[in-house]
């Protein structure tokens, strides 16, 4: 689990190889969210 940046407690990561879309991962005080990233032309 790469951590890509830490700020105010949310921890942004990512895993290499895992499903499309691409993604990240946001952890804080226990709870997760995932936000994808959609680039359009």
């Amino acid at each position: 689990m790469p951590k890509i940046f830490e700020y105010f407690g949310f921890i942004f990561y990512f895993f290499s190889n895992e499903h499309e879309p691409i993604h990240v991962h946001v952890k804080h005080s226990g709870t997760e969210c995932i936000f994808d990233l959609i680039i359009e032309d």
